[in-house]
């Protein structure tokens, strides 16, 4: 079962206690979504019911829940979407966008679907890729 992957932990009062009701309410999901979190390894306080969760312990849970899901890129990759993963420039060409002083987008096709794949970098380290890939400025 596939399910939301980002919850807002700064709604959760970290001293609170909550039931499953009241974490379905919180984050607008279904009653059963939390007990699949259960399953998942969201701790109870005891095995009583209703079952109870410290605000603490679910903030924990879904920060380390968040993070297990983010997929770092190499310098030689860009985040494909489509995919949701990494993956290397179709023929290792990239074409060069200014936003502005401060940033800078890459922009390719991925090597597996052939969907636009994009990378934001520093303009300090342009340079650095330039020598990684063959970068065309884009023209307006």
């Amino acid at each position: 079962m596939k399910i939301r992957r980002k919850f807002n932990v700064g709604l959760i009062k970290k001293t609170l206690c909550y039931s499953t009701n009241e974490i379905a309410e919180l984050f607008s999901i279904h009653k059963r979504t939390v007990q699949t979190l259960y399953k998942e390894g969201l701790m109870k306080i005891d095995d009583r019911k209703p079952f109870l969760v410290k605000g603490a312990d679910l903030v924990a849970f879904i920060k380390t829940r968040q993070k297990q899901h983010k997929k770092k890129c190499e310098q030689t990759e860009m985040y494909c979407c489509k995919c949701h993963l990494p993956r290397k420039p179709l023929s290792g060409t990239v074409e060069l966008i200014f936003i502005n002083k401060r940033q800078i987008q890459l922009q390719a096709f991925c090597s597996i679907c052939k969907t636009k794949i994009f990378k934001f970098i520093k303009p300090a380290k342009l340079e650095e890729y330039k020598k990684i890939f063959m970068v065309n400025k884009r023209q307006y």
